[in-house]
């Protein structure tokens, strides 16, 4: 009925490719910083519970 996934590759992390991926997510983090107007803005309610 339901079929098991494939097992999943794992692939090495070499210094280089590390590199590339903190500067994917300082940039992101950049653009939610334009994005927001605010850069340093922050929810007082970060969970989204609304009382």
């Amino acid at each position: 009925m339901n079929k098991r996934p494939e097992p999943t590759t794992f692939i090495a992390v070499t210094p280089t490719m590390r590199q590339l991926i903190e500067n994917v997510i300082e940039d992101l983090l950049l653009l939610l910083d334009e994005l927001d107007g605010d850069p340093d803005a922050e929810e007082d309610d970060p969970a989204g519970d609304d009382v």
